[in-house]
This record gives C-alpha cells, sequence and structure tokens, in this order.
C-alpha cells in the first residue's frame, strides 16, 4: 500500500508538469503553427480527464502504480526461478524453454494493443474537434440552420469511435480465450514432460 501511493504521489506530480510543459509549449508557438494544428484537438490531449481521450493520462496510467508492480513482478519472477531451479532443475529448463515462445506473444499483442489504441486516440480527437468547431461557433451554426448538419457530423465520427472500442473489446475477449489456452497448453506440457 505504501509503494502504491508513493508511486501514484509521483506520477501525479510528473503529469501535473508535463501538462503546463505542455500547455506552455502551445502558447509560445507561432500563429502558423496553428493553421496547422487544430486547437481542439490540442485542447482534448491536454484536458480531457477520461482515460480513453487523453495521451496525458495513458501516461499516467502506464506509469504510476504501475512501475512499482513490475519491479514486484521481476522480483518473483527472478526469486520462483531461483526456488524452481533449487527445487527441480530439470522441470525449470523445461518452464524456460517455453519462455521465447510467451514473450514474442507478448510483444506482439502489445503492439498491436498499441496500434489500436493510437487510432482510438486519432478518432476521439477528430470528434472532439468537431464538438469544439461547432460550439465555438454556435452563432454561425444557429444562423445557417446547421445544428443538424453538426449533430450528423458529430454522430458520424463518435459512432466510429464507439464501433473502434466496440471491436476492441471483442478482440481483448478472443485474445484472452486465446492465452488463456496457450497456457492450459503449457501447464500440460510441462507435466508431462515432468512425469516421463
Amino acid at each position: 500500500m505504501i509503494q502504491t501511493t508513493c508511486f501514484i504521489a509521483v506520477c501525479e506530480n510528473l503529469v501535473n508538469r508535463l501538462r503546463r510543459k505542455f500547455f506552455k509549449a502551445i502558447l509560445h508557438q507561432d500563429i502558423a503553427w496553428f493553421d496547422t494544428n487544430n486547437s481542439g484537438e490540442l485542447a482534448t490531449k491536454l484536458f480531457e480527464l477520461d482515460t480513453t481521450f487523453s495521451n496525458l493520462e495513458r501516461f499516467k496510467e502506464g506509469t504510476g502504480d504501475k512501475i512499482g508492480l513490475t519491479i514486484q513482478y521481476i522480483a518473483q519472477s527472478l526469486g520462483g526461478f531461483v526456488i524452481a531451479f533449487v527445487f527441480s532443475w530439470k522441470l525449470t529448463l523445461i518452464m524456460m524453454s517455453l519462455t521465447p515462445f510467451m514473450i514474442v506473444c507478448g510483444s506482439f499483442m502489445a503492439k498491436r494493443a498499441a496500434l489500436v489504441t493510437k487510432e482510438e486516440a486519432k478518432k476521439y480527437a477528430e470528434a472532439g474537434k468537431i464538438a469544439e468547431e461547432a460550439l465555438t461557433s454556435m452563432k454561425t451554426v444557429i444562423a445557417f440552420n446547421g445544428q443538424q448538419y453538426e449533430c450528423e457530423r458529430w454522430g458520424i465520427v463518435s459512432f466510429l469511435c464507439f464501433s473502434q472500442e466496440f471491436l476492441n473489446l471483442v478482440n481483448n475477449k478472443e485474445e484472452r480465450q486465446v492465452r488463456q489456452q496457450s497456457s492450459r497448453n503449457r501447464i500440460s506440457l510441462i507435466f508431462g514432460c515432468s512425469n516421463s
């Protein structure tokens, strides 16, 4: 509990400093820079608190207590291998032969998840841009009777965001089932080799 509290406090401080530096960097840009970068996307990246949208919140999710847990898991794994070698070095060697396969599968799934997350962030930034564009020029939208058009335009983009999230959930469920089956197969192989 102390470990988690300390790492979360450090993470919050770090994210706060990153937000300030990001905002300061935006304020010091040339006017021409704002022609190529939409202020709606920047505002979404900077101030959105939901982890689905904000890169800074994703950074916060990836650090914080995760660093402490990573150190803890590495220590547990190394300790487990030492204990396993002491009790049954033959079985431990069999288990270690499967480790490269597990690392390759894990890195493939991590790369795929990063790609999906990047696409999702782009879509949400676009939805935020459309919403801010309509809200900041509300008088113009009302003057030209464009409320329905703006609602439809935002609805299409937000539906694409929702469908991307839904597909991600389905894919995550399938990946979880594959991982569980792979884990069962490894346990069966290790058990079979240990009995022979």
